[in-house]
């Protein structure tokens, strides 16, 4: 098991992982719905997370710091993913 997160230790390799699977893949799977035709007129995809990126949860879970590559990867998905298809 890894130790501990930190300013001090960050763990960039594990924190692409996270953000390349947790913000990037759902643009993934946006794209490949809206090139392969599927989305009508004023239609809309929901994206459905954790509250893992959310501003004020983050200062409840972690209010040292720590799971920087999580956080960060969920707030990702939170400003990206607005759409006008």
């Amino acid at each position: 098991m890894r130790e501990e997160e930190t300013l001090e230790n960050l763990h960039f390799e594990e924190e692409m992982k996270m953000i390349n699977i947790c913000s990037i893949g759902p643009l993934r799977i946006t794209s490949a719905i809206v090139n392969a035709g599927l989305m009508k007129k004023g239609s809309i995809i929901i994206m459905i997370t954790s509250q893992g990126g959310s501003v004020s949860w983050r200062t409840t879970q972690n209010p040292e710091g720590h799971d920087y590559g999580h956080h960060v990867s969920h707030t990702h998905i939170f400003v990206r993913h607005v759409f006008d298809v």
